[in-house]
């Protein structure tokens, strides 16, 4: 697609090769920072037709064997017209460690600013280019090696077959029992692009409940505390106190499952009862009025961005409440449907009062009504059910940091259409700033 805005028009290429299934924005669309763009099943790109069976003779492992695979992040057309860039900044060494989204370096044209991010994580292999130099579209900037490709080729004289193996980080991660939740700053104000932690009320290796107050940032118009939307643990806090923050950076990992567990009872005989309501297929999950500052006890709610039946992603905006120290738009940590909203627009809300109820998907099953000894069988939630019966593995493109203080863009064209293959590289669409 491509984007404008009154500073730069840039045109923005898929990171992955699958299927468009959705796309969020029309064109025209004002689009913020961070904000999903277009969903791309990568598990629906066409495979290769397999070759028949050969006789392998024997010979060294492959390259491709290693644990690791090298992904060449080249430099996209940013631009109708612009052939060549000057890169004038980078913002990782090799051997530094990146994540998705990350900024990896700065390159400038005649027409325009842009800071690039890394569409994988992983370490930095190799940067082949010094700043100042003139790098040319489609030509390789850096070498990023990523974690867990395919088991080795087999060396014997036997037919060649390929057996599916576990990359070492999911066994890795499945023998830890983690599941990491990445917390991000979300948008906390109209044209506030970045923010500075003015202060952390957590370290790693803390145990955190939902609605705990995790940092505190600052920008030119708001003093926000942010409240976690996990219970869990602290693994990793990635900035320190007095760093500059953008919108749609990590803040903190949470790992989910390293909370501790409740301890169980003992198994009791169960009475013949109705089937309990916690048993349905959606869990409602209750998202509350955080501290939104120092001294602040309550806000006006000022406008709702969803009403009741609206679907709702993580971040999505729900509302924005005032005081007379801030004005803050507050985003949904969970992904479903509105189920209910407590307070009309104007009402005075008080912190902790629970604004509205998401409807999230796939809970437990229903509790067993025989009178035999109860106990709970895991159940593979329903979304995750059809998921994994679709074959489907959707990878989200957010628009990401396009250049120093432009938090929002203009949507100017869509190259692609719902159901489109796309390959890595190709253009999606085109954006514009006033940079």
């Amino acid at each position: 697609c491509a984007v404008e805005s009154d500073k730069a028009s840039v045109e923005l290429t898929s990171p992955y090769t699958g299927k468009v299934v959705k796309i969020h924005h029309k064109v025209q669309d004002t689009v913020k920072v961070g904000s999903v763009l277009i969903d791309v099943d990568v598990a629906g790109a066409p495979e290769p037709v397999p070759a028949k069976p050969v006789e392998a003779a024997p010979t060294p492992a492959p390259v491709a064997a290693a644990a690791t695979a090298i992904q060449q992040f080249k430099l996209a057309d940013i631009g109708e017209g612009i052939a060549e860039v000057q890169l004038t900044e980078w913002f990782v060494k090799e051997g530094d460690e990146v994540k998705e989204m990350d900024n990896l370096c700065a390159v400038e044209s005649d027409k325009a600013s842009v800071e690039l991010t890394s569409p994988y994580s992983g370490k930095v292999a190799k940067i082949y280019f010094k700043t100042q130099e003139t790098v040319k579209v489609g030509s390789v900037l850096v070498d990023i090696a990523t974690a867990g490709v395919a088991a080795p080729a087999p060396t014997s004289t036997t037919t060649a077959s390929a057996a599916p193996t576990k990359p070492p980080a999911a066994a890795a991660a499945a023998a830890a029992g983690s599941k990491i939740e990445y917390f991000k700053l979300a948008d906390i104000g109209e044209g506030i692009a970045e923010v500075q932690l003015t202060e952390l009320f957590v370290k790693e290796g803390d145990l955190v409940k939902e609605m705990d107050n995790l940092c505190a940032v600052e920008s030119d118009k708001a003093s926000v505390e942010l409240t976690s939307p996990y219970t869990g643990k602290v693994v990793k806090i990635h900035h320190k106190v007095q760093d500059t923050v953008k919108v749609g950076s990590v803040l903190i990992d949470v790992d989910v499952a390293g909370a501790p567990e409740p301890v169980p009872a003992k198994p009791v005989e169960a009475a013949p009862t109705p089937a309990p309501v916690a048993a349905a297929a959606t869990a409602i999950q209750q998202f509350k009025l955080a501290d939104i500052g120092e001294g602040i006890a309550e806000v006006q709610l000022t406008e709702w961005f969803v009403k009741e039946g609206d679907e709702v992603k993580e971040m999505d905006n729900l509302c924005a409440v005032e005081s007379d120290k801030a004005s803050v738009e507050l985003t949904s940590p969970y992904s479903g449907k509105v189920a209910k909203i407590y307070f009309k627009t104007q009402e005075t809300v008080k912190v902790g009062s629970v604004l509205v109820d998401i409807a999230t998907a796939g809970v437990a099953a229903p509790a067993p009504t025989s009178t035999t000894t109860a106990s709970a069988a895991p159940t593979k939630p329903p979304a995750a059910a059809a998921a994994a019966a679709a074959g489907s593995k959707i990878e989200y493109f957010k628009l990401a940091d396009i250049g120093e203080g432009i938090a929002e863009v203009q949507l100017t064209e869509l190259f692609v259409k719902e159901g489109d293959l796309v390959k890595e590289m190709d253009n999606l669409c085109a954006v514009e700033s006033d940079k």
